[in-house]
């Protein structure tokens, strides 16, 4: 077969010499193209245990970091609940100081303020129920009186302010009294 490709008309053992020859060369070719794949391949195996040892090494300070961290927050943590332990006591000492007198002296004062404006609401109410008797009085006298359409009375009225409020009084009819 090569022969034939080759053009040679040569006996048997040339054939198969130069068979050989070519078997070889194409056994090297391979064996070096081999060769080159498993450098090729090595040296990206090395490239990925690199960068496999480079993440290893972020990951372990990244877990050096957070455990720095940690550390740092509890602290805080501690020193947050020691002042807060620190102001509570700071303010039971300020109460016990005072032996409550800021607590009964604010209750007397609410207190004091309540029975004011009790006194003042008994105040209104008292006057304004005389208000109202004194108005009905007014009206039952007019009434009483069975004033004619032409006149009219002027009554005045003083209150607690010293205020006086003049009423005019127009007769009406008995059928709107109740």
């Amino acid at each position: 077969m090569v022969h034939i490709v080759l053009g040679f008309d040569t006996d048997n053992s040339s054939v198969v010499f130069l068979e050989q020859g070519f078997l070889t060369q194409s056994t090297q070719v391979k064996v070096v193209n081999l060769r080159e794949a498993e450098r090729k391949l090595q040296l990206q195996n090395e490239e990925i245990k690199m960068k496999v040892l480079e993440r290893d090494n972020v990951v372990r300070e990244l877990e050096s970091t957070l455990e720095h961290l940690k550390l740092q927050c509890d602290r805080r943590l501690t020193l947050q609940q020691k002042e807060h332990e620190q102001n509570m006591q700071l303010l039971l000492h300020h109460f016990k100081e005072q032996d409550g007198e800021g607590i009964v002296e604010t209750l007397k004062n609410y207190g004091d303020k309540i029975q004011q404006l009790e006194r003042e609401l008994y105040f209104y109410k008292k006057t304004s129920r005389d208000l109202k008797k004194k108005l009905k009085e007014l009206v039952g006298e007019a009434i009483r009186r069975q004033l004619v359409p032409s006149e009219s009375k002027r009554f005045s009225v003083t209150c607690h302010s010293n205020t006086v409020a003049w009423f005019v009084v127009e007769p009406f009819p008995l059928d709107w009294i109740i």
